[in-house]
């Protein structure tokens, strides 16, 4: 039993199985929100508000390392 649950650590902890947890978690938030506005096609806005955050998350990601690149350079000089 307990090699299971070791197993089962050591795979939540790879970052591709966290993030489509991730992803699952988000896609059903916005599925819900989606389900009590009582919109017609909620699949396809959920799917599309989760692509959204995603393409917004790793745009903020991309800004960051490019601000601590830049403060490196700086003290560099």
């Amino acid at each position: 039993m307990k090699k299971m649950s070791n197993s089962f650590h050591i795979l939540y902890h790879k970052k591709t199985v966290r993030l489509l947890i991730f992803l699952l978690l988000m896609f059903l938030a916005f599925l819900l929100v989606e389900i009590l506005k009582g919109e017609d096609e909620i699949y396809t806005a959920a799917f599309l508000k989760t692509i959204g955050c995603l393409i917004f998350i790793y745009g903020c990601k991309m800004l960051y390392n490019f601000r601590e690149y830049v403060n490196k350079r700086n003290e560099d000089k």
